[in-house]
């Protein structure tokens, strides 16, 4: 891609890429991504930025139609740039920041989270919004964590010694790649079984645990609504049992 010559194209080029630099930053923050080569990163961004830039300016242009007085006359400036802009160049800054400002604004929502949950089930949108990730870019993890973004993640996992921990997920490593170095955090309350142990329990004064993948053999994933604060190992245990009866 030909990079502008002159330092005022430089600076125009960047601008112009401000608001797919803001939606790339926000989504790397809400999920994980392949790695990308420079050239697809820089391709996604021009993308998202030329959306964005282009909503940005059609709703300058519905506004122009709306009140023409108050905004900047886009004829007169293209018929005399340097004499329109030494006149209006107050308003002409001012007008161009808040157009920028839109398409950044613009850009970042698309990377929110919540509009990213309503283009996943949207085939339309899928294609449209650069937001909506395939299954086959995430981890197995980000796909069983974040299956029901509603409910809260009961964690039990089996380790290669044979032992079992189970708790709250509270975080874990985004990371695209199925690696062995990743870890999970499990907050209280914590259930544990010692190796070749036939009883699990609660540690308590533990408020939370680091589980490397390496030494998970097993996890097992439980959704729960986000009110409810018993583990389901927990709630089997608390039912009444019922009493046998003969016939």
């Amino acid at each position: 891609m030909p990079f502008p010559a002159t330092f005022i194209g430089l600076l125009l080029f960047v601008i112009l890429l401000m608001p797919g630099f803001a939606h790339s930053v926000i989504r790397d923050r809400n999920r994980a991504k392949p790695p990308l080569s420079p050239v697809r990163e820089v391709i996604g961004i021009a993308y998202v930025s030329v959306l964005a830039d282009g909503a940005a300016l059609l709703f300058f242009t519905l506004l122009r139609i709306m009140w023409p007085t108050g905004t900047p006359d886009i004829g007169a400036l293209v018929r005399d740039p340097d004499g329109y802009t030494r006149v209006h160049y107050a308003s002409l800054g001012w007008w161009s920041l808040a157009v920028l400002a839109l398409a950044v604004i613009l850009a970042s929502i698309s990377a929110s989270t919540g509009l990213r949950r309503i283009s996943d089930r949207s085939a339309v949108l899928r294609r449209i919004v650069p937001s909506a990730q395939h299954d086959s870019a995430a981890s197995a993890w980000v796909l069983l964590f974040n299956q029901y973004p509603d409910m809260r993640v009961h964690i039990g996992c089996f380790l290669d010694d044979d032992s079992y921990v189970a708790g709250w997920l509270m975080s874990f490593n985004w990371s695209v790649e199925e690696s062995a170095d990743r870890e999970l955090v499990l907050t209280d309350p914590i259930t544990y079984r010692p190796p070749k142990g036939t009883t699990e329990t609660v540690l308590s004064g533990v408020g939370a645990v680091s589980v490397s993948a390496r030494r998970i053999n097993l996890l097992m994933v439980s959704y729960l609504p986000a009110e409810e604060n018993q583990a389901p190992a927990e709630k089997d245990a608390n039912k009444p049992q019922a009493d046998d009866e003969s016939p």
